[in-house]
């Protein structure tokens, strides 16, 4: 099997809490890197953007049909070993981890150059790593399962914590999170199978191809083209929420071997998958991922051990950046109007966490709230524009964790940010 899955687990990222602090779990020993490093205790830093609205309630219509799957291989792990449990001996996790992989299934075996029937021939295997002892599949030490998620290539099958890991998922993020962040690991599977990348390519390629390929399954998923997961459009920015939160740190390297982007670059990547669907995910090169990062400082910005911090009017700081700040850019577009003390012009409780630049787009956009339609979509397109300036780009996750956490956000407005970034004001109309 020709795999560029180069070691024998491939994990969602690391967790950057609020405010840029990286909280993730060690790293195993042995071949595993870990997979989702979601630990429970994690929660209490306040993943849902800590300070700020927590984003869009639930919509009644996301859910996953916990329907009996018997075509997928399943195995469950724990301190009585290893079984091979029933339908009616499954619990709901079980059932609803093998649900999503079954629909998985279903749109893998019908990609135009999919991987046919051969798909995931070991299936799932759900590990309680707490009681068990020894090896499990890919690793070494069972201990080195805790809070991860992973395609082990050995066992061609999607391995998890099934105690510390599906729950959490499933309880703070939400069923149709637990779909995307599964279909992340199924892109793995599918990547050996097609060849996708070569040793030699950067593990930012590998993990953003795996991104991509979750985004075309929820663009799947959430034009109902799914039998099992449905997540109805108002669910997607709920959805994508775990990969924008397990993360690269600001000032990563992006030539890593763990290398997994930025909350920019995974929904980049997320978003090509739902626009253009599976045969842009496999274009995806390494020279491409690496001159488009976030990580990291283009020329001309600090460097990326900068921290990002100070007056966020003054556009001499770090936090301000090159040229004027958010709200003057907004009020010389006519979308707001002038203002003289741009940093008093919001309820910013909270934001200072997240830092200046995303500071600077709380007190500006808080002044476009008046502007709907297309205005509001320019709004947030000059936003990223402005987060894309030389000496802010490796600040972009503060002003898109801004925006995310908003209680109306939409994947729309993610979408005209990333624009905004990419293309720059003069593609904001």
């Amino acid at each position: 099997m020709r795999s560029g899955v180069r070691a024998s687990s491939r994990r969602l990222g690391a967790l950057t809490a609020p405010g840029g602090r990286a909280v993730s779990g060690r790293t195993a020993r042995g071949r595993l890197r870990p997979g989702i490093r979601l630990l429970v205790g994690v929660l209490s830093v306040g993943v849902a953007l800590s300070g700020c609205a927590a984003g869009p309630a639930p919509v009644a219509a996301e859910r996953i049909d916990p329907v009996t799957v018997t075509d997928v291989p399943f195995l469950r792990v724990d301190g009585s070993g290893t079984s091979a449990p029933s339908p009616a001996d499954r619990s709901v996790d079980e059932t609803t981890a093998l649900a999503v992989l079954a629909d998985l299934d279903d749109f893998a075996t019908g990609l135009p150059d999919g991987p046919g029937d051969d798909v995931l021939s070991g299936g799932y295997a759900a590990v309680d790593p707490a009681p068990t002892d020894g090896s499990v599949l890919c690793v070494g030490r069972a201990a080195d399962l805790v809070g991860t998620a992973f395609f082990c290539p050995e066992q061609d099958a999607i391995v998890a914590d099934s105690a510390g890991l599906i729950p959490v998922l499933r309880g703070h993020y939400g069923d149709a999170a637990l779909a995307v962040a599964l279909a992340h690991e199924y892109g793995h599977a599918v990547q050996a199978r097609g060849g996708w990348t070569g040793p030699d390519d950067p593990a930012l390629l590998v993990e953003l191809q795996a991104d991509c390929f979750a985004g075309a399954f929820l663009g799947r998923a959430t034009a109902g083209a799914t039998e099992r997961v449905h997540i109805p459009a108002g669910s997607d920015l709920r959805a994508i929420a775990p990969l924008l939160d397990f993360r690269d740190a600001p000032g990563s390297d992006p030539r890593a071997g763990a290398a997994h982007g930025s909350a920019v670059d995974r929904f980049r990547a997320l978003d090509t998958g739902v626009r253009a669907g599976v045969p842009a995910c496999r274009a995806m090169t390494g020279e491409q991922v690496l001159a488009s990062t976030t990580l990291g400082m283009p020329d001309g910005g600090a460097t990326a051990s900068d921290p990002v911090e100070g007056d966020p009017s003054d556009s001499s700081a770090p936090g301000g950046g090159d040229g004027p700040d958010m709200a003057t850019v907004l009020a010389a577009a006519g979308l707001i109007p002038p203002v003289t003390d741009p940093t008093t012009a919001a309820d910013l409780d909270g934001v200072d966490a997240l830092g200046p630049v995303a500071r600077q787009a709380a007190t500006a956009l808080a002044q476009a709230d008046a502007a709907t339609g297309d205005d509001a979509s320019r709004a947030t397109c000059l936003l990223g524009a402005w987060a894309g300036e030389p000496s802010r780009r490796h600040a972009a996750d503060q002003a898109i964790d801004y925006l995310r956490g908003r209680p109306d956000a939409t994947y729309a407005q993610l979408q005209a940010f990333s624009s905004g970034l990419d293309g720059g004001a003069a593609g904001c109309g």
